[in-house]
């Protein structure tokens, strides 16, 4: 009874202290992480950015699959249009126009990634609908994009997140 008494002051200062976190902390942010997975989703399926990936994977990757150096000249290019850079020939309104799109994508898979290392999402939500067509983002398209050259640019708005 006498070690009962000097361990229930303890005890009960714990369960002030951890029932309260757990209750308005831990389970809360849980639902919070599960509910940003889902948002992400409902983003990435939405029809207009389905639209926008196909249209942006399309130009990079499908319709010069056989081309590297037409592949080349277009991440050029886009590189060049995201630097501000002056390029041999001006850019057309379809190309800026694919070039936003692409930069949508590529901008929302850097949001989704962020979202992970700040533990923001819950990962295994993320990866069950994003894995593949990340990897196929990363593998075709990032990862060139990154090998070319640093960009450089005056204005910071315009330097990609990626």
């Amino acid at each position: 009874m006498d070690a009962l008494a000097k361990i229930a002051p303890v005890c009960s200062v714990l369960v002030a202290v951890i029932l309260p976190i757990f209750l308005f902390y831990i389970m809360p942010r849980s639902r919070e992480r599960q509910r940003n997975a889902l948002d992400l989703f409902n983003s990435f399926t939405s029809e207009a950015m389905h639209k926008t990936r196909l249209d942006a994977w399309a130009y990079f990757v499908t319709l010069v699959a056989d081309d590297p150096a037409e592949q080349d000249t277009r991440f050029s290019h886009y590189l060049d249009y995201l630097t501000e850079r002056k390029s041999k020939k001006p850019f057309s309104k379809d190309e800026i126009e694919l070039f936003q799109k692409a930069s949508k994508v590529l901008d929302f898979f850097a949001y989704v990634d962020a979202c992970l290392r700040e533990h923001l999402a819950g990962p295994q939500l993320v990866r069950t609908f994003l894995a593949s067509y990340y990897l196929w983002w990363r593998e075709e398209l990032m990862e060139p994009l990154r090998k070319r050259r640093r960009l450089t640019t005056t204005n910071p708005q315009f330097v990609p997140y990626w």
